[in-house]
């Protein structure tokens, strides 16, 4: 795609992956929300470089690593997790958001991104990846703490 100045840009990604789980909306959000969770989803490790309201809370920011890629991830709300890519990835016009909602005792979480890829025609491929690999991680977190609920139930 070329934009009004003629130059190139590659077309805006975005996908979205839905969670229920059976506990607590708290619960689940206090999970999710912890940076280590996060870096957990996705496969990757991270480092704290700047505080924010609490452990995981809004303007607080992690550099992100893992073999392939480096960058830094900043947290920008946090009655729903919001988080842009700030620095160094191969994504571009990045923008992450995790909503939770409850009904009936099962807390939905709703992950959706957004990005463009710096690397010509690799966009579709980073997000197909991004989406399997958040889908298969989440869910063994998610079956992890619903785990821990069943195990205080019955202790």
């Amino acid at each position: 795609l070329l934009n009004s100045n003629g130059n190139m840009t590659m077309r805006l990604q975005k996908f979205e992956a839905i969670f229920f789980v059976n506990v607590p909306i708290d619960e689940a959000f206090k999970i999710i929300s912890d940076h280590n969770k996060i870096t957990e989803m996705f496969g990757v490790f991270s480092t704290r470089i700047m505080d924010g309201s609490g452990v995981s809370g809004g303007s607080s920011a992690r550099s992100i690593f893992s073999w392939t890629i480096s960058f830094n991830k900043k947290v920008t709300g946090i009655q729903e997790i919001s988080y842009v890519v700030s620095k160094g990835s191969p994504l571009k016009d990045h923008l992450g958001k995790i909503r939770f909602s409850q009904k009936n005792g099962i807390t939905e979480i709703i992950c959706s991104m957004r990005f463009r890829s710096k690397i010509p025609f690799t966009g579709k491929l980073l997000a197909i990846i991004l989406k399997k690999s958040l889908e298969k991680r989440t869910s063994r977190i998610l079956c992890e703490l619903e785990q821990q609920k069943m195990d205080k139930i019955y202790a």
